[in-house]
């Protein structure tokens, strides 16, 4: 995530290369915490992920709080545009922990002695990290409660997808994990019919980030050409640029041909209706 890279000795090459290799692979994928993620995220609305600090009296009101906006969300899951079965959960990482789960602390931007307070992280889907890390005091049943409505919000409304892509968690997906998700949704998300579903719900993001960079391209474009004529007028008068199309004149005269424009066009109407 964020092109972060974590540099890892791959075993020596002989004969037990290969089991070193897969053993590697293991513990970059697998671990205690992560399975309870991907169940919890494959069941449930969302997992708030807490991973508690030294302090137990901060642990024991971060619990508090994470448990306050879990209620919040549960309570309002009957008014969410699709239906959720199970309301979101928690899933706790204990300080003694925190060595053997480096690598999901790496993808997370933590380091194992990062210890001073509790953080929690907003997990969801497959298994993916969404929205900002909240720290200590940042731990509190508001920030929690909006950020866990953002995913129950319809996947063909009008935000940008991006933001709710999240960042995938380093974790094993495979067949079993996909059978629970069709079981639990009701529908095969393979099916070649659900996908050009979502390939099309998906390419609504797509054609509309696509139709932003156009319009900025093209005012740049337009930047330019007023620019270079600028240049050109001032070359040929040997003067500085003028700035005409930004000066108050130029805005004045704008104004004064849309009033002429649109009173001519309301003219027009009401004695067409007059008539």
């Amino acid at each position: 995530p964020d092109s972060q890279h974590l540099l890892l000795p791959p075993p020596k090459p002989g004969p037990r290369f290969e089991k070193q290799f897969h053993a590697l692979l293991v513990e970059i994928l697998i671990s205690p915490i992560r399975r309870t993620l991907v169940d919890k995220a494959v069941r449930d609305y969302g997992v708030v992920l807490l991973i508690e600090g030294p302090n137990p009296q901060e642990n024991k009101k971060a619990r508090r709080e994470i448990k306050a906006a879990l209620e919040n969300i549960a309570q309002k899951m009957d008014f969410f545009p699709k239906p959720i079965k199970h309301p979101p959960s928690m899933a706790a990482l204990g300080v003694n922990s925190l060595d053997r789960e480096k690598f999901l602390l790496w993808s997370l931007g933590l380091d194992a002695k990062d210890k001073s307070h509790p953080i929690a992280a907003v997990i969801y889907g497959r298994a993916r990290w969404i929205g900002p890390l909240f720290h200590g005091e940042e731990i509190t049943r508001e920030h929690l409660t909006d950020l866990l409505l953002v995913i129950g919000m319809d996947c063909e409304c009008g935000l940008d997808k991006s933001w709710l892509q999240g960042t995938a968690l380093p974790i094993v997906w495979d067949k079993k994990v996909q059978q629970k998700v069709a079981d639990n949704i009701g529908i095969d998300p393979e099916n070649p019919l659900v996908r050009r579903e979502m390939n099309r719900i998906m390419r609504r993001g797509v054609m509309a980030e696509d139709a932003f960079t156009g319009t900025a391209a093209a005012g740049a474009q337009v930047q330019q050409v007023v620019e270079d004529f600028e240049r050109m007028q001032a070359s040929e008068n040997g003067k500085s640029p003028r700035r005409f199309f930004r000066s108050v004149p130029f805005y004045l005269l704008t104004s004064f041909i849309v009033i002429v424009l649109v009173g001519g066009g309301l003219i027009l109407v009401f004695g067409w209706r007059r008539y």
